[in-house]
């Protein structure tokens, strides 16, 4: 989140994250946790109660996003990561393959975010 928190210009900060976020996820989430979210699904809570840490950083960093200027003001900041979270499971636990999980993470960010992006 550091390379995207150094961000100046809106495109750019979008852009980031439609691609960070994906690849992030390619390489540590989405192969840990498929097997996870459909053996058990119990566990499914205790996993999104684990990552409040990054939670709470994807918040600050949109309500970073809104501050400046990047992102609609009428938006909430929690209300945008719980949407991205949602993208995350689902896609996650529904994919057939790290790759399939990681585009249409990819591209579900992009369509979202897109609609948050103010307009200059």
């Amino acid at each position: 989140f550091k390379i995207l928190n150094s961000v100046n210009d809106s495109d750019t900060y979008i852009d980031l994250i439609i691609n960070v976020i994906p690849e992030y996820l390619k390489r540590s989430y989405i192969n840990r946790y498929k097997d996870i979210l459909i053996e058990y699904p119990e566990i499914e809570a205790e996993i999104v109660r684990e990552n409040e840490k990054v939670s709470s950083q994807m918040r600050d960093f949109f309500q970073n996003g809104i501050d400046k200027g990047y992102l609609r003001d009428d938006l909430m900041a929690e209300q945008i990561h719980q949407m991205v979270q949602a993208i995350l499971i689902y896609f996650v636990k529904y994919s057939n393959s790290q790759e399939q999980a990681t585009e249409k993470i990819r591209l579900s960010l992009k369509f979202m975010l897109q609609g948050c992006i103010k307009l200059k």
